[in-house]
């Protein structure tokens, strides 16, 4: 079965009483099973602008369990009609288990949920780290990476988030 891992990392500041920040939002999926140092591995990344102040960083404590795909692998490259709707949610300063949304739209149409056939619409994730916001959605393409280093950090439980090879 396929995996999913992810990190967010994010920072910002209140200006004049609006608030101002950025995020480094990263997907790592395993659509093959392969696992960590298989190198079958799709790592997707994006720099975007936020509301937030405050911070953090937290990642997947260890990958979660997907449904199949039959997707191609090159399915969140830009340009190519598809659309990624991830979402995290939960009381994450105080449980360290949120609810993930991982879907894939194509032309508004979903051609992927992450949480098929488990009688979910999303997966239970525990996390490592803290950060300031409760919840963190995206929607849009992402850009794809082909760090293994990356990929490979996200994939094993447990990985130090102060040493992770994360890239700005």
């Amino acid at each position: 079965m396929p995996h999913l891992s992810f990190f967010l990392g994010e920072g910002g500041v209140g200006v004049f009483g609006i608030p101002l920040g950025v995020a480094n939002f990263i997907v790592a999926w395993d659509p093959f099973d392969g696992g960590a140092g298989s190198g079958l591995g799709i790592v997707y990344q994006k720099v975007t602008a936020v509301s937030v102040i405050g911070g953090g960083r937290i990642r997947a404590f260890g990958p979660v369990q997907a449904a199949a795909s039959n997707l191609d692998p090159d399915v969140l490259v830009p340009g190519k009609g598809r659309v990624l709707s991830f979402k995290v949610e939960g009381s994450t300063a105080l449980t360290g288990f949120v609810n993930l949304t991982f879907k894939i739209f194509e032309n508004s149409k979903l051609v992927y949920n992450a949480a098929d056939g488990t009688g979910q619409d999303t997966l239970q994730m525990q996390l490592k780290g803290f950060i300031t916001a409760s919840s963190f959605s995206f929607l849009g393409t992402m850009d794809r990476t082909d760090d293994q280093d990356i990929f490979d950090s996200l994939m094993t439980d447990d990985g130090d988030l102060a040493t992770l090879p994360f890239a700005a």
